[in-house]
């Protein structure tokens, strides 16, 4: 049972990164593709989603100490004639199947397109350096 929950939880994440990829290459587009006026009043909140998301890695512990994290293995007894397959085959390093990274890219390039088109405005480039630097 436990099992089947944990693959219905990676799916669903699966799922959440792929709207979240869509949706900031949507954004994208529309930065990249809209006239000014019409995309000003939309700028902040992309760039507050795309900043936040840029950074986004749910595979990173952000709460964990550098101390706890070297003291993981200090309980674990180990023998050097362990076959090292049974520490492998516990969890299969989810990270090879992680799609986050593409999230992380699409963000990154909303970014790009929101910067790109603040430099076609002075007073738009005026509003994202206050932005960046307030």
């Amino acid at each position: 049972a436990d099992s089947m929950e944990e693959e219905q939880d990676e799916a669903a994440i699966a799922m959440a990164n792929e709207l979240r990829e869509s949706c900031f290459m949507g954004f994208e587009s529309f930065v990249s593709k809209c006239p000014l006026p019409m995309l000003e009043p939309h700028l902040d909140l992309i760039l507050q989603a795309a900043l936040a998301y840029m950074s986004y890695d749910p595979n990173y512990s952000y709460g964990m100490d550098e101390e706890e994290e070297d003291n993981d293995f200090d309980d674990y007894d180990y023998d050097e004639d362990e076959d090292d397959d049974e520490l492998e085959d516990d969890d299969d390093d989810d990270d090879d199947d992680d799609d986050s990274w593409k999230v992380r890219r699409a963000a990154i390039r909303s970014i790009m397109a929101v910067v790109s088109a603040a430099s076609r405005s002075h007073s738009l480039l005026r509003r994202l350096w206050q932005y960046t630097y307030n």
